[in-house]
């Protein structure tokens, strides 16, 4: 891989990673070219759960953009009136995504966003930002509240995560070529195609108050298998872009999920995070990888193939195979104890994230890794 095309990669990640935004409910003043999110003393958020459902498209998604697949999100929260009066609040809801960089006309029925309590629908309206342009995509509805009144509020919608160029290194990123032992770039190993979603939690803070109490569940089995199934891309074997795409070391990658922040469990097909109180610090992320982590004999012969002509200018060293395998059984969980490959590991997600899960490794694959080390 080229070092100019590895940075038009990193650009293109950057600019993916700061597109992709989903807020809860924030208290919100102005209007217009004024609007902009403000702190309210009277009014507390109680609570709030999200259920986020991912939804496989129903034609092929190519990475042409025609299909994409879908994230439906259903998020109760309960609103206080902590004061003895009457009170009117004007609420927004922004959602900052890739599909609003791509959908020049964006609307509240291109994203089926409702609001709605006690039954009845608030009239939303659709804002590009706010006035310091800290969010874009703003639903904007105005709520009333009696005095000591407890409020419940259902907000609706569905939405497009990213598909693109990935990176498995956690935050902060390190873009800066990365030595191990005899190679002298061994960033290639975090390439990666990502699909993810997220849910930012920073406008709850805006509320009176702390949030006593917050559950975020996420239904992944169906989902999960689909993208075990389908890859990183779907193709029709009639179209002519079906060979180069399995020629892509990510054709035959190992799947690895990363949810953030820590703490998930697993109920039945979903993971959920419950926190009480909430401080509302760190974002919601649910993110898979696409990896270049062979997952069979034969993909690991097609890795040395691909590594070999595109990523490193000269012919691996037995100690150079000896690191990267060792990388690839650190990422199926076992431990090599190579001091080479330390630094590497640590700036890896998958290899801090507690909540993650070992994919299968055959004995077959396992030997020939472990024959480089001999």
């Amino acid at each position: 891989m080229q070092l100019n095309m590895k940075k038009i990669l990193i650009v293109l990640f950057i600019i993916a990673q700061a597109l992709l935004l989903h807020a809860n409910v924030g208290s919100f003043g102005g209007y217009g070219e004024s609007l902009r999110l403000v702190d309210n003393s009277d009014i507390q958020m109680v609570s709030e759960k999200v259920v986020i459902t991912l939804v496989p498209s129903e034609n092929p998604v190519t990475g042409d953009m025609k299909h994409k697949d879908e994230a439906r999100y259903r998020c109760s929260f309960k609103l206080r009136n902590l004061t003895d009066k009457d009170l009117k609040v004007k609420v927004g809801f922004p959602i900052r995504n890739e599909g609003n960089f791509l959908a020049r006309n964006a609307s509240v029925d291109s994203y089926g966003f409702c609001a709605e309590s006690k039954g009845r629908a608030f009239k939303v309206e659709y804002l590009k930002s706010d006035a310091e342009k800290k969010y874009s995509g703003i639903f904007l509805w105005e709520m009333a509240f009696f005095a000591h009144e407890v409020v419940d509020l259902e907000v609706s919608y569905r939405t497009y995560g990213y598909l693109g160029v990935g990176i498995t290194q956690d935050k902060p990123y390190n873009f800066k070529l990365m030595q191990c032992a005899g190679l002298k770039d061994i960033s290639f190993m975090s390439t990666a195609v990502s699909q993810y979603y997220g849910y930012v939690v920073s406008t709850g803070k805006s509320w009176a108050g702390e949030i006593e109490s917050a559950e975020f569940v996420v239904d992944v089995g169906n989902f999960e298998r689909y993208l075990a199934k389908r890859g990183y891309l779907a193709y029709d074997e009639k179209s002519p872009y079906a060979g180069k795409y399995a020629e892509k070391p990510f054709y035959n990658g190992a799947l690895s999920r990363i949810l953030s922040p820590s703490g998930w469990v697993r109920e039945g097909y979903c993971m959920v995070l419950r926190r009480a109180p909430f401080d509302a610090a760190e974002d919601i992320l649910i993110r898979y990888d696409f990896t270049i982590i062979p997952t069979s004999v034969d993909g690991l012969d097609r890795f040395w193939s691909y590594i070999e002509s595109s990523a490193i200018s000269k012919k691996l060293s037995r100690e150079d195979r000896k690191n990267i395998s060792d990388i690839i059984l650190e990422f199926y969980g076992i431990k090599t104890g190579n001091e080479d490959i330390s630094e590497f590991l640590k700036m890896q997600s998958w290899y801090k994230n507690k909540d993650r899960q070992y994919p299968a490794l055959s004995k077959e694959l396992r030997e020939r890794l472990e024959s480089y080390g001999r």
